[in-house]
């Protein structure tokens, strides 16, 4: 192993550093070797970036600067610098790690893996508590500096309502408190006195991980924090600390107070707790994926050649023969006759000693491609058609490119053949370029990648297949995606080594192109993931962690082939502040294959309790204050969460429904539309579709979905909604497709209506005749809508001049009397439009909260709220393409598999065995399908 840095090069004190140190101090007891120089190790494992190293292998991310998070922190040129690094890194890496959960997010999502999660540890012979009583409480706040996320804020905070708080730094602005007292930046040594002595530790920063605050609990020191990032994984609430929601001032004194009424039995539990984060428990892991890394991968450096035909019996050979004559052979060559109706067939079995042949009916090019990688078993791949064909050199010409683990397309010069043999020579495709060609809008697409260039699979399996609609673009549109997902593009030479063949027949001349910006919003937004190869465009690292919107997915029987289009429709989204989760409600669980390129969504099973059952499990399990149904056979149009949460902080707190386009099964759409909100009991006139966007504790307090109803229990479910005066608001355009015919639920609930109609006339029959009233409509959570604008990014506020922490505000509201709002602290204040309430001096912390809430202003002071905090105006509709991501075989289509009698030539590489690459150990779903010899091609259902 060479891992650097090294220890002599990073201060022990640093959360990296820590790790070092503790690398080179254990690994050497599980049987880890550590050298000094690079070139005599098997393993390379670096920390935050590759240096100026040749490789990556393994790369521990410490943590990212979040610069997409809404209030995560002020940042400069100097953070974006970095993140280019680390995502340079992370590109070329075979694994990554990280230290918790949270931190895995962004790679998940925006890279499409899953790191492996190894959490720190501590040298409990170090740490170790107090002996005999403590002279004094106090509490700490302890980090190595006062920028960016970590912010000393709440330890003055908490000086200025009384505690006694030592902390390594003060906020510069904040005027100096006696009882803060500041130490600066503490050796290792003067530390662990400091942190021995504390009655309670501060963990307020949104750690990676938290060292520190394992070092407390290992000194059984109570820790009281926020619950989010790495503290959240360490502090069960109550038990060996305090946790509250960020911000929360109140609760923190609420957790000082519960710390330092422990005793003795705290300190014990706390000690005990801190047991699970031993370093050599991290070693061994380390260890272990150390040892893996070292296997040698099988197949790896091979490719295999996917040549696709649809009536092309006469040129079919050709292509196969430029294969066959390649300087640099393939492990195998398959051939996927595309359902032909010509000679293809007979001409395809002259060569079926030297190729696998699949045999379909007719779906297209790209469904054939996809078919063929399914089957292929080689690191690399080439896509050829089978009207073209590739110079004897190309292959050894592309190879080489892909030694840079971060390479995911590398492509040569070509030449046009017209069908009189002249050859045209052209300037395309040029060198690449994301940022000028690649990820541009254009129709047709712009592109600087052609047909035939190898890829890797990997990066096919993380990013989805080739997708039909976009035909004959669907090269471009692969290729756009899959560099997106964190890969990069070579031209290996200018030299026309790829020749295609133009004539009258050829795709690119009889259809039609799609623009394919639809379902990727960054192209328009320029908000690149974080991975992808952009060299002008900053990015916004966003960690997810802290989602406004859950979106549930239910899944029932016979949907998985839709589960993928309605996960790319929320990709698709511009408002990036969601999760999914998805339900499996089905009787033999999801195929793992479908969720591979999403690692995400978070999949839990509800056990087949019908779609209302699976809607309240995801609802449980939600992390985000609104909630949007969305079922798996049904998909989202671009933009729709960004109108929908537009509509809801606009009508402060209204749950938001919509228009529809109903699809039916031979493609034709027609127009759904919704009825403006009425409050009212919903019988056989229900006002919206199920999809609609809910604050979710509101839900969970009507009760859910009533399980026992086998349909409608939607308008049962907003029946409820209207009975507590959770009203709702009408978008009038369409933001979903509903699939007509896909399901069997609304044709069931059909048959049965009478009885549904009879169960909700006896349930709500006093609301119907007027016996009882339903609750007037109300707002929703102030805290949620306030949320909801600052994420929608149209919220700036400059508050200036403020006299002695406070500010003169308006009120602004239509009431007369007096009505109480509250701010932090337990400050309360007075509004009314009356002579003694109009005005109030409001503390500085609440200011923006009162502004927010529609009822106060702020006079005197500058002010700015973005004016375009309304609903947004109907758009004209265009529905593009479904997002069909094509991972599911489709149904009742049969192929046939005829692998070659003889394997063909190796090139010394392709007698290896097909087994893991670093996709599966980064994605930990090797299964045993994933495992596959060349010219033995998995089965196909």
């Amino acid at each position: 192993m060479f891992i650097y840095p090294t220890p002599d090069g990073v201060d022990e004190n640093s959360g990296i550093g820590r790790v070092v140190h503790a690398q080179y101090k254990h690994l050497q007891d599980f049987g880890i070797e550590l050298v000094s120089e690079w070139r005599q190790a098997d393993v390379l494992a670096l920390h935050t970036q590759q240096f100026e190293l040749p490789r990556v292998d393994v790369l521990h991310c410490h943590g990212i600067y979040w610069t997409g998070d809404v209030g995560s922190g002020v940042y400069h040129n100097w953070h974006h610098a970095i993140n280019k690094i680390m995502a340079s890194a992370a590109r070329r890496a075979r694994v990554i790690t990280v230290p918790s959960k949270w931190v895995a997010g962004v790679f998940q999502r925006d890279m499409r893996l899953s790191p492996v999660v190894i959490g720190h540890g501590v040298e409990f012979e170090q740490w170790t508590p107090q002996e005999g009583t403590k002279d004094r409480k106090y509490t700490l706040w302890n980090k190595n500096r006062s920028a960016d996320v970590c912010d000393p804020t709440p330890a003055w905070e908490l000086a200025k309502a009384g505690v006694d708080v030592y902390t390594t730094f003060a906020p510069d602005s904040r005027v100096r408190l006696d009882n803060l007292h500041v130490v600066g930046r503490q050796t290792h040594r003067e530390m662990q006195g400091l942190v021995r002595g504390a009655s309670a530790y501060l963990a307020t920063t949104k750690e990676t991980f938290g060292i520190g605050t394992v070092e407390a609990l290992a000194c059984g020191v109570p820790v009281v924090g926020y619950d989010y990032g790495g503290t959240s994984d360490i502090i069960e609430h109550g038990v060996n600390g305090w946790l509250v929601k960020p911000g929360d001032i109140s609760g923190l004194l609420a957790g000082v107070e519960w710390a330092y009424q422990g005793g003795a039995e705290l300190a014990d539990t706390c000690r005990e707790s801190s047991m699970s984060w031993a370093w050599r428990t991290a070693m061994r892991e380390y260890a272990s994926l150390y040892e893996h890394i070292a296997k040698p991968v099988p197949n790896e450096g091979t490719y295999s050649v996917v040549i696709t035909c649809y009536n092309y019996g006469d040129v079919v050979g050709r292509a196969i023969e430029s294969v066959l004559a390649q300087k640099l052979k393939p492990a195998e060559i398959i051939v996927v006759d595309d359902g032909s109706s010509d000679n293809s067939a007979e001409m395809i079995e002259k060569y079926s000693s030297h190729v696998t042949v699949i045999s379909q009916r007719n779906e297209g090019v790209a469904s054939a491609r996809t078919r063929g990688i399914r089957h292929a078993s080689s690191e690399m791949i080439i896509c050829l058609d089978a009207d073209d064909e590739l110079d004897p050199a190309y292959a050894a010409a592309v190879h080489p490119a892909f030694k840079d683990r971060g390479v995911g397309i590398a492509y040569t010069g070509l030449d046009i053949i017209h069908p009189n043999g002249d050859v045209g020579r052209t300037e395309w495709p040029p060198e690449f370029s994301w940022d000028d060609i690649q990820s541009k809008v254009t129709n047709p697409p712009a592109n600087s990648i052609h047909s035939a260039a190898m890829f890797r699979r990997s990066m096919w399996e993380r990013a989805g297949n080739h997708r039909q609609a976009y035909a004959p673009g669907e090269d471009t549109e692969f290729w756009t995606r899959g560099l997106s997902v964190g890969f990069t593009a070579v031209r290996a030479t200018e030299l026309p080594l790829f020749h295609y063949h133009g004539h009258a027949g050829s795709a690119s001349r009889t259809l039609k192109y799609t623009a394919i910006n639809d379902w990727m919003p960054w192209m328009d937004t320029r908000q690149f993931p974080f991975g992808s190869p952009t060299e002008k465009t900053l990015y916004r690292v966003r960690s997810y962690s802290d989602p406004l919107v859950s979106v549930i997915i239910p899944v029932g029987e016979g949907h998985y082939e839709f589960i993928a289009s309605a996960i790319e429709s929320v990709l698709a989204q511009t408002f990036s502040a969601w999760e999914i989760i998805l339900v499996d409600d089905t009787k033999y669980g999801i195929p793992r294959g479908v969720l591979k390129p999403y690692p995400f969504v978070r999949f839990i099973s509800s056990g087949g309790v019908g779609a209302g059952g699976a809607r309240n499990t995801g609802l449980r399990a939600a992390k985000g204050v609104l909630s949007l149904f969305l079922d798996a056979d049904d998909y989202l149009l671009p933009r729709s969460l960004h109108i929908m949460v537009s509509s809801y902080a606009a009508t402060d707190g209204s749950y938001v429904y919509s228009d529809w386009i109903n699809e039916f099964p031979d493609a034709t759409r027609t127009f759904g539309k919704a009825m403006p909100y009425a409050q009212r009991v919903w019988r056989d006139d229900g006002l919206h579709g199920v999809t609609a966007l809910v604050e979710t504790a509101r839900a969970i307090s009507v009760g859910g979905f009533d399980e026992s109803m086998e349909g409608w229990e939607e308008g049962d479910f907003f029946t409820k909604f209207a009975i507590h005066g959770f009203c709702g608001c009408h978008v009038n355009q369409p933001l979903f497709v509903y699939r007509v015919g896909s399901g069997k639920r609304r044709s069931e609930a059909l048959a049965s209506s009478g009885k549904l109609m009879e169960y909700l006339s006896l349930r709500y029959g006093a609301y119907i005749n007027g016996e009882k009233q339903m609750s007037s409509c109300c707002g929703g959570n102030g805290s949620a809508v306030i949320d909801a604008k600052r994420r929608l990014g149209e919220i700036t506020m400059a508050i200036v001049d403020i006299e002695d922490g406070y500010a003169r505000m308006e009120f602004t509201g239509p009431q007369v009397g007096g009505m109480t709002f509250f701010g932090g602290m337990g400050r309360k204040y007075k509004g009314g439009n009356n002579p003694e309430e109009k005005y109030e001096r409001v503390h500085k912390d609440d200011v923006e909260k009162m502004a927010l809430s529609s009822y106060w202003k702020v006079v005197a002071r500058e002010q700015v709220i973005a004016a375009n905090m309304h609903i947004p105006e109907v758009m004209q509709v265009v529905i593009p393409a479904t997002p069909a991501a094509g991972i599911v075989v489709p149904q009742n289509v049969s192929d046939t598999v005829k692998p070659p009698e003889v394997a063909p030539e190796s090139a010394g590489f392709g007698d290896q065995q097909f087994g893991d690459d670093a996709s599966a150990v980064e994605n930990r779903s090797i299964t045993e399908g994933g495992k596959r010899k060349p010219g033995r091609p998995k089965r196909t259902g």
